[in-house]
């Protein structure tokens, strides 16, 4: 717990201060760092997966965050395309029995890690205020899993996926709701007083997003258990001292920033 708290102490400001710089360049290198370094660690956990592979989903992750993301509606069906044709001409000139594995597994890793992760940027480029919206991403998944696990470890009894993830509780989740519903809606009312911004019923779009965002947080965190117990490992990794990889640390983090991400799209036609 000690060196959970020291590496958040130590982390945050960190990311705090790279995303309020609005220097482009720092942000985009730090984000496809995570990536990276969260798909070599998806891909790390798969035992028999062959390390060729990784280095191509490296590769291409490292291509359409660069060329792809920028007109991102009129290149993802290109690069998916020739994402795949690549793939099945390596898998057929190195044949192995393990390439179909080796295939899927480099298709999910990509769109988990890669696809997901990057609508961080994708919300920042939103016009005029994504530097402001960003943070109900952050917000809204670590909210729900600090409260869901301050609440279940105060409250817990009935046990949510034992399962999957003994440690986490029924009254933990719904902490998890509850908080980060009520930090969502707080962040919209700073938004409201100090940056200008205003919409009809606003007040009203942080809370459905809070509450819809905090189960979808919490479903990221249990996927990235399941896909842990799956390979029959603790953690992704150790390179953040008391939580583990990048994706113990953002694995709630990937299925909330397309949410949120579409949820603006479509509630506040941004």
């Amino acid at each position: 717990m000690k060196q959970r708290i020291i590496s958040s102490v130590i982390g945050l400001p960190i990311l705090i201060g790279i995303l309020l710089s609005k220097n482009l360049i720092l942000l985009n290198v730090t984000l496809l760092l995570i990536i990276t370094i969260g798909l070599n660690e998806f891909y790390k956990s798969f035992k028999d997966f062959n390390s060729n592979y990784t280095m191509i989903g490296i590769g291409f992750s490292a291509l359409y965050y660069i060329f792809v993301l920028p007109n991102f509606s009129s290149n993802i069906g290109l690069f998916i395309n020739l994402f795949s044709i690549f793939l099945v001409f390596y898998s057929v000139l190195f044949y192995s029995k393990q390439n179909a594995k080796n295939i899927a597994i480099t298709f999910i890793g990509f769109f988990y890690v890669t696809y997901m992760f990057s609508f961080i940027r994708q919300i920042i480029s939103m016009n005029g205020y994504g530097n402001i919206f960003v943070w109900f991403v952050f917000i809204i998944a670590w909210s729900a899993d600090t409260f869901a696990y301050v609440v279940g470890k105060t409250f817990g009894k009935k046990k949510l996926t034992p399962e999957l993830s003994p440690n986490k509780s029924i009254e933990g989740f719904m902490g998890g709701v509850i908080g980060a519903t009520l930090m969502s809606c707080l962040y919209g009312i700073i938004i409201f007083k100090f940056t200008g911004f205003h919409t009809n019923k606003f007040l009203y779009f942080c809370l459905v997003m809070g509450v819809i965002g905090s189960v979808i947080s919490q479903c990221g965190d249990l996927i990235a258990s399941l896909i842990k117990r799956f390979n029959g490992i603790k953690d992704f990794g150790n390179i953040i001292p008391g939580h583990g990889g990048i994706l113990d640390r953002f694995d709630s983090i990937i299925l909330t920033a397309p949410f949120v991400y579409y949820f603006i799209k479509i509630m506040l036609k941004i």
